[in-house]
């Protein structure tokens, strides 16, 4: 009888012992999400694990291209074919290729598109190689799947240095256990975690963007695509002049640089795992798509950037594999403007840009590879979150005066608007504008009263002005929001010495540009989720008329308010 109830204590001990383990090495683990942006890898795939088997038609694979790219939401609600978003951060052919074994592992996807960008990776030595690996490896469930990459990962030899945020061991047995069991990975981890793991860890079971990330900023690229092949010409001409030299201590020595600054070499350990990765979509019936979602920035710039050069080679190698190849830049007009459409100088689409690449490609996989349309309960049940959040982005996103003061009209009851003029809000006033600044409610006689240089403060709070002040003397007001939270405003004109402060609990709600600034706290989410600034203060000329004038969005305001509204709209969604 003792020894039963000893076996007993010895099973339960060590039950116990793997629950902590197991629930440590989760929570440790990090969630490879970047700060400020509504990236998650973890979220990403281990929703993916969570799908129903088999609805999934389409699976995309690839870089952040193809994370930022493209969102199976918006092909959903147009074409009502299930797809999802497989893209991850450098995203290396090694990474893609895993993916879609376990994509066939739990779905049956007829199609599976690749962004190109990868094959540019200079193999095992590219750039946070490590990170890229881990970034897949620590989401993946422990299955046949990752017990493979796993082995494939630590057999991999001359990784590199830079490997970012992973202490790798050189011995790949240390290695391939590191990857099956986390926390011998990420045991000194403790002084890194932050809120987001919290929130990792207790709010998302599923991804309502079916894998996609959300870009809500606007940051205009700098080069058009014949700057951008211009340029890259050039390093090319530069590539095969590798003549370098030294002077030590008068001596001068001559020698070769094997440095490319600009390649259109496809190496051939990304070759080799194309070809596998078309092997398996062949193995399971599926056709293998090569595609390039749109990135439209000086190579001099990026590395990775898209150019006529890299299209042909691609355009080569699909070719000569027999591998579809559709390029988004090249071979469609997408309409893709990149004054508007990119989120970070022309790298990365912004979700305007996403919405003009998933429509057409939506459209395009459809009609190719004759898709038939479906009604999925799941993605039923993310679309009204995602219009609300994509609502959200709009606004975030919009430059435009006239429209983004029309947009916070049309849902004035939402919003509690704090507004403050430094140096002069009249000068370059059109009437338009005018007009949508008095569509919110204002009672500021626009010709009469405000005049120019004027110092001006106004508080909207769920539609009702509840204070509104033009002086030719400097402003002060004092409000609290619907969450007690203490508001000051101060409001300059030229006349008052040209500055502005929004205060929340003395924090700094005011980009402080000259013209008017705008800070919007939503009253549903509880929280501010845009800080603008519209400068009205150019001259009126009466050869060429109003000045064209554009909302400056503060973008690190922006993203935090992003992720802060997903996860406060998402916890709700799934409670």
């Amino acid at each position: 009888m003792k020894l039963i109830k000893d076996l007993i204590k010895a099973v339960l001990f060590l039950a116990i012992g793997i629950f902590l383990f197991l629930g440590l090495q989760e929570f440790i683990t990090p969630r490879w999400n970047y700060p400020n942006t509504t990236e998650n890898i973890y979220t990403q795939i281990t929703a993916f694990e969570n799908m129903d088997e088999d609805i999934e038609q389409v699976i995309f694979l690839g870089t952040s291209h193809m994370m930022r790219g493209v969102s199976p939401l918006d092909i959903y609600k147009e074409e009502h074919i299930v797809t999802y978003n497989l893209g991850t951060s450098i995203q290396t052919l090694e990474g893609s290729y895993f993916l879609a074994k376990e994509a066939f592992r739990k779905q049956n996807p007829k199609v599976v598109v690749l962004d190109a960008s990868s094959l540019f990776f200079s193999g095992v030595t590219s750039r946070d190689f490590d990170v890229s690996m881990r970034y897949i490896l620590d989401s993946l469930p422990l299955n046949e799947t990752k017990m493979e990459m796993a082995k494939a990962y630590s057999e991999m030899t001359d990784l590199g240095n830079d490997t970012g945020a992973i202490m790798r061991s050189e011995d790949a047995a240390e290695r391939y256990f590191s990857c099956l069991f986390p926390l011998l990975q990420y045991h000194s981890r403790w002084n890194e975690i932050g809120e987001s793991d919290f929130r990792d860890y207790f709010a998302y079971k599923d991804d309502y963007t079916a894998g996609y990330h959300l870009g809500s900023v606007l940051v205009p690229g700098g080069t058009d695509l014949m700057g951008a092949n211009a340029l890259a010409a050039e390093l090319m001409v530069v590539n095969d002049v590798r003549d370098s030299f030294t002077y030590e201590n008068g001596i001068r020595t001559a020698y070769q640089t094997d440095q490319d600054i600009y390649s259109t070499e496809i190496v051939q350990n990304n070759i080799d795992y194309l070809v596998k990765l078309k092997d398996l979509c062949d193995q399971n019936g599926a056709t293998l798509l090569l595609t390039k979602i749109p990135s439209i920035i000086s190579p001099i710039a990026y590395s990775s950037a898209w150019t006529k050069f890299r299209y042909n080679a691609v355009k080569e190698l699909a070719q000569a594999q027999g591998i579809d190849f559709l390029d988004l830049q090249y071979d469609a007009d997408l309409g893709i403007d990149v004054s508007k459409d990119f989120y970070d100088g022309g790298m990365h689409m912004n979700a305007t840009g996403t919405q003009k690449v998933s429509r057409f490609l939506g459209k395009y996989l459809k009609e190719t590879y004759g898709l038939s349309e479906t009604v999925n309960l799941t993605y039923e049940g993310y679309v009204p979150l995602y219009d609300q959040m994509m609502e959200l982005v709009d606004l975030q996103i919009e430059t435009n005066p006239i429209e983004y003061l029309n947009m916070l009209a049309e849902n004035s009851s939402r919003y509690t608007l704090l507004m403050a003029v430094k140096y002069d809000l009249r000068t370059g006033l059109s009437p338009e504008e005018a007009l949508a600044l008095s569509n919110l409610g204002l009672q500021t006689d626009w010709d009469n009263e405000i005049k120019i240089r004027r110092s001006y403060i106004a508080v909207i709070d769920g539609g009702n002005v509840v204070h509104e002040a033009v002086s030719n003397r400097g402003l002060t007001y004092d409000y609290t929001l619907d969450n007690g939270s203490k508001v000051t405003l101060t409001s300059a004109g030229y006349y008052a010495g040209s500055t502005t402060s929004l205060l929340v609990d003395g924090v700094s709600m005011s980009k402080n540009s000259n013209g008017l600034n705008i800070a919007v706290y939503d009253k549903e989410l509880g929280m501010f989720v845009d800080n603008v600034s519209i400068n009205f203060c150019d001259v009126y000329d009466e050869l060429t008329g109003w000045g064209t004038h554009a909302v400056s969005h503060s973008t690190s305001r922006v993203s935090t308010a992003l992720r802060d509204a997903e996860f406060h709209e998402v916890l709700d969604h799934e409670n």
